[in-house]
C-alpha cells in the first residue's frame, strides 16, 4: 500500500510537471509542442492507471476494516447481554424471585437518603 501511494505522489507530481511544460512550449516551435504533447499524454495514461490501481488498495482496506469494526461491534453488543442476563439471574437466584427484598432495599435506600439530607438541613440553618 504504502508503496502503490509513493508511486502515486511520483506520478502525481509528474504529472504537474508535464502539464507545465505543455503549457509553457513555444507554440513558434512545433517539435517543441509535439514532444511535450507526447510527455503529457504518456503521463496521463500511466497516471490514470496508478491512480485506479490506488483507488482499488484504498477500497479494499476500508471493505475489510468495516467488516472487523462489525465483528467487534457485534462481540461488543453480546458480551453485553450475556453480562446482563447473568446479572438478572443473580439477582432473581438472590431474591428468591420475589418483590419483598427490592422493596426492602429500596427503604433502605430511602432512609440514607433521608440520613444524609438531614445534616445538609443541620448546616443551612447555621
Amino acid at each position: 500500500m504504502k508503496d502503490t501511494k509513493g508511486y502515486f505522489n511520483k506520478l502525481s507530481a509528474d504529472l504537474d510537471s508535464a502539464l507545465q511544460k505543455n503549457a509553457a512550449a513555444s507554440k513558434s516551435r512545433p517539435s517543441e509542442v509535439e514532444d511535450a504533447t507526447n510527455l503529457l499524454t504518456a503521463t496521463q495514461s500511466c497516471f490514470r492507471y496508478t491512480a485506479l490501481d490506488y483507488v482499488y488498495q484504498i477500497s479494499m482496506l476500508q471493505s475489510r476494516k468495516r467488516h472487523e469494526v462489525l465483528e467487534t461491534l457485534m462481540v461488543t453488543v453480546q458480551a453485553s447481554g450475556d453480562f446482563f442476563a447473568s446479572g438478572n439471574a443473580m439477582f432473581v437466584a438472590r431474591e428468591g424471585g420475589g418483590g419483598r427484598e427490592q422493596k426492602k432495599s429500596s427503604g433502605e435506600l430511602g432512609e440514607h437518603i433521608r440520613a444524609l439530607k438531614v445534616p445538609r438541613r443541620r448546616k443551612e440553618k447555621v
